[in-house]
């Protein structure tokens, strides 16, 4: 048929019908037969195709924005669009949503299901991937300066950073925060949280531990030179040595300054307070112990000759001698120098004063 419309042909046969027409908007096909119904149009606008089908229904369109497919059947629905700004493919069926797009700007793809949500993003920065499920939220990032993973869930939120300087942990729970590294210098960990602050750091030098909370501060060093301890609290500072010499205590409170030294030459114990100063020495010479105070001066010491005491003060100085041949006491005083021997032989007192010289002995003789 010709006419003012334009022409227009109607096929009919073996394999279905056939109408082609063609006007001022163009050219249109249409075809019906035992595969379904196809119909084809080129115009202005440019190419449409649509076919329906056993398989569902496709349309294809071609235009001056790009190409563009849509199919809807049995496994869900499927748009491509390819165009000046790339290509993106929207795929809706029984798995979820999925949306594929590939442009200047790189790669992105979204899925959306039973799961959860997903988008993966590949472009000039690096790799970008984000989850969200029924276990939390999940970034991962990898870049040219390093690889970032974040993850927020029921136990909090963990932080793992991976780069030039090291390995970085990051975790922010019910107990508090931790922060642990990995580096050239070591493996370091921060934990912060209700009992206060700890930090321990594992290098070259050795393990430190610090821990800051409510009963002050506490720093433990092991290491080649051997352990140390040092406390700051509320009672004072306390500082414990352990290494090749031996133990060393120092302790400095309200009370004064105490050093306890334990090692190869035995046992010293200083003390600094308000009473004064006392050290005794325990070791393979005896014992050996020095006050010092207001009432004076005092030395006593215990060995293998015996027990001697020295007494200095404002009376002047006496000396004391236990030992085998028996007690002597010299006393050097104001009024001169008087000495007293207990032996075996007897009592002896020998007095240097200023009336002379005086000497008193009792003995098996007599006096």
């Amino acid at each position: 048929m010709v006419g003012d419309k334009g022409v227009e042909r109607l096929t009919v046969g073996d394999k279905g019908v056939e109408r082609l027409t063609v006007g001022d908007k163009g050219v249109e096909r249409l075809m019906v037969g035992d595969k379904g119904v196809e119909r084809l149009t080129v115009g202005d606008k440019g190419v449409e195709r649509l076919m329906v089908g056993d398989k569902g229904v496709e349309r294809l369109t071609v235009g001056d924005k790009g190409v563009e497919r849509l199919m809807v059947g049995d496994k869900g629905v499927e748009r491509l669009t390819v165009g000046d700004k790339g290509v993106e493919r929207l795929m809706v069926g029984d798995k979820g949503v999925e949306r594929l797009t590939v442009g200047d700007k790189g790669v992105e793809r979204l899925m959306v299901g039973d799961k959860g949500v997903e988008r993966l993003t590949v472009g000039d920065k690096g790799v970008e991937r984000l989850t969200v499920g029924d276990k939390g939220v999940e970034r991962l990032t990898v870049g040219d300066k390093d690889v970032e993973r974040l993850m927020v869930g029921d136990k909090g939120v963990e932080t793992v950073t991976v780069g030039d300087k090291g390995v970085e942990t990051v975790t922010v729970g019910d107990k508090g925060v931790e922060t642990v590294t990995v580096g050239d210098k070591g493996v370091e960990r921060l934990t912060v949280g209700d009992k206060g602050v700890e930090t321990v750091t594992v290098g070259d030098k050795g393990v430190e531990t610090v821990t800051v909370g409510d009963k002050g501060v506490e720093t433990v060093t092991v290491g080649d030179k051997g352990v140390e301890r040092l406390t700051v609290g509320d009672k004072g500072v306390e500082t414990v040595t352990v290494g090749d010499k031996g133990v060393e205590r120092l302790t400095v409170g309200d009370k004064g300054v105490e050093t306890v030294t334990v090692g190869d030459k035995g046992v010293e114990t200083g003390t600094v307070g308000d009473k004064g100063v006392e050290t005794v020495t325990v070791g393979d010479k005896g014992v050996e112990t020095g006050t010092v105070g207001d009432k004076g001066v005092e030395t006593g010491t215990v060995g293998d000759k015996g027990v001697e005491t020295v007494t200095v003060g404002d009376k002047g100085v006496e000396t004391v001698t236990v030992g085998d041949k028996g007690v002597k006491t010299v006393t050097v005083g104001d009024k001169g120098v008087e000495t007293v021997t207990v032996g075996d032989k007897g009592v002896e007192t020998v007095t240097v004063g200023d009336k002379g010289v005086e000497r008193l002995t009792v003995g098996d003789k007599g006096v």
